[in-house]
């Protein structure tokens, strides 16, 4: 369950010199057409009792539903208005843009927990939710207090070393926003969006980037061969922690370190 309120803003709209996105890439290592076409930015307000319960930022593969950022570039099927979507997000990147008086902080319930479960558990006072952030925000292994400058980067899914290419979920990804006791939260969401297609992506790079598809799914020329926008092991993480389990933090310094503890 969440309790916010939040506002999507375009590239031109908060990037207009793509000098954020630009230190994405750096950061990253990842090809600028995986960045540059990924989700608008969110930007999030909490108050006072605010919250977002644990969850994962995207789905597992399912054959049978089409990420939602490319959906339109799947063949078309009948009763398709009924077609299930998913959520395609290799990367979080979270930035902090004030300081909280007192609580909404994000937990990692899963982090360094390899015997995690999401299930109900039984604790001295009954059985309780460990994704409720509510009341088990302490309990989870991992917490971090929000910070004007600061920046938090995880991985949703685990890379594919022997395509390259995205792999399966990061469950340890588990996360959420502990309530805001006292004063406001102001956060951001980047999400850096990949298909698990390879194909399809290359696709939507070049329909978003260079407007070689329609969204009818006529071809045209590109201005940029597929080969460059594909480049093979293009989602190797520049960064690397060992478990993927660690976010990784980054201050408004530029200066970034992982940490366990906070």
């Amino acid at each position: 369950m969440r309790l916010s309120r939040q506002v999507w803003l375009p590239p031109e709209g908060y990037d207009p010199t793509d000098a954020i996105r630009k230190r994405i890439i750096r950061l990253t290592g990842l090809h600028p057409d995986i960045v540059m076409t990924s989700e608008d930015l969110q930007v999030v307000r909490y108050t006072a009792g605010g919250h977002f319960h644990a969850h994962h930022d995207t789905t597992e593969f399912k054959s049978d539903q089409p990420c939602y950022h490319t959906r339109h570039l799947y063949p078309h099927q009948p009763n398709e208005h009924l077609r299930m979507e998913r959520l395609c997000r290799y990367i979080t990147l979270l930035y902090y843009l004030a300081d909280t008086d007192e609580g909404g902080e994000t937990a990692f319930p899963a982090a360094d927990n390899e015997t995690y479960s999401a299930r109900p558990q039984k604790g001295k006072n009954g059985v309780f939710d460990p994704k409720d952030l509510t009341h088990h925000c302490k309990d989870a292994n991992l917490y971090i207090r929000p910070k004007k400058g600061l920046a938090v980067m995880w991985y949703n899914h685990y890379l594919d070393e022997k395509i390259g290419w995205l792999g399966n979920k990061n469950d340890f990804s588990l996360h959420g926003g502990c309530e805001v006791i006292n004063g406001e939260k102001w956060i951001a969401n980047n999400w850096i969006t990949v298909d698990n297609n390879r194909e399809i992506q290359m696709a939507f790079h070049r329909e978003k980037l260079h407007h070689s598809y329609h969204s009818t799914g006529t071809k045209e020329k590109s201005s940029l061969p597929q080969d460059e926008s594909g480049i093979v092991g293009a989602l190797a993480p520049n960064v690397r922690i060992s478990t993927l389990s660690n976010p990784f933090l980054i201050h408004g310094t530029g200066q970034q370190e992982c940490q366990t503890e906070l």
